[in-house]
C-alpha cells in the first residue's frame, strides 16, 4: 500500500469536518450502482458535479485496478470526439456506502 500524502489526508479531514465524509471513490461507486449503466469518465465527473479531472480520474483507475469496476467498452466522447473508456461496476463486488 502506498503512503497517503499529508496534503491528501488534510484535504480528506477538511471534507469530513464539513460533513462530506464520502470519498470520491465512494461517490463513484454509488453513482454507478444507481445508474446501472456504463459511463465515461467525463459523464461520471459531470454527474458528480466535479470540475477537476484530477479529482476523479485516478479514483476511477484505482477502482478498475482494484477490480471494483471494469472497462466495459470504448466510445467516441460526445464533447471531445476522442475515443474514451466507459466503465461499469462489477456486480456483487462491493457494498455501496
Amino acid at each position: 500500500m502506498s503512503p497517503i500524502h499529508p496534503d491528501s489526508r488534510k484535504s480528506y479531514d477538511e471534507e469530513k469536518a464539513k460533513g462530506n465524509p464520502k470519498t470520491y471513490r465512494a461517490k463513484i461507486i454509488a453513482l454507478l450502482e444507481r445508474e446501472n449503466r456504463p459511463m465515461t469518465d467525463r459523464q461520471i465527473m459531470m454527474s458528480l458535479g466535479v470540475q477537476e479531472k484530477s479529482n476523479i480520474l485516478p479514483e476511477i483507475t484505482r477502482l478498475v485496478y482494484g477490480e471494483v469496476l471494469y472497462e466495459y467498452d470504448r466510445v467516441k466522447c460526445e464533447f471531445t470526439g476522442k475515443t474514451v473508456r466507459r466503465t461499469k461496476l462489477i456486480r456483487g463486488k462491493v457494498k455501496v456506502f
